[in-house]
């Protein structure tokens, strides 16, 4: 079965989306489905692993760097990150802010294309704008949510539409 593909992105910074794909994705978690939370904000390194109070060993640079091997020996879950306490599993696209150059398309359709079928849904934190990165996993998408504010800076939950 191939999971569902979330993607989250603003054309802002600070609007928050990663609280949003982070609350999302444990949900869906407490719902009983298996989740990844993939981190794909370049301009934000660490951001999410703060908040979810995890490192993680691996990153999605990591895993596209020995993408070969991983595909030879279908262990790809042994490079992802457990949350326990959340329940979800994460993936962080880059560890240190110099990666960030280096995360292609083509890197981050290989991962993503080796998780769609070990998960139920893929929670995706794009970061802000549409770069490179959130790009390539266009074709896989099953929901985008756009996180907008209005021009003074104020939410208004009222403007969002429900995601049924």
């Amino acid at each position: 079965m191939k999971a569902n593909l979330i993607s989250l992105f603003s054309t802002k910074g600070g609007v928050g989306k990663t609280i949003l794909a982070v609350n999302l994705a444990v949900a869906l978690a407490q719902e009983g489905k298996r989740v990844i939370l993939v981190d794909l904000d370049l301009q934000a390194a660490q951001d999410m692993s703060r908040m979810i109070d995890v490192t993680a060993q691996y990153s999605l640079y990591d895993i596209s760097a020995i993408i070969d091997k991983i595909k030879a020996l279908g262990n790809i879950k042994d490079y992802i990150t457990l949350v326990p306490s959340a329940g979800i599993d994460f993936l962080p696209a880059i560890k240190r802010p110099k990666q960030a150059s280096h995360v292609t398309i083509e890197r981050v359709d290989s991962v993503i294309s080796m998780l769609l079928d070990k998960y139920d849904f893929i929670v995706l934190d794009g970061g802000k704008g549409k770069g490179e990165a959130i790009r390539s996993v266009i074709p896989h998408l099953d929901r985008e949510i756009t996180v907008f504010i209005d021009a003074d800076g104020s939410h208004n939950p009222d403007d969002i539409p429900a995601l049924v």
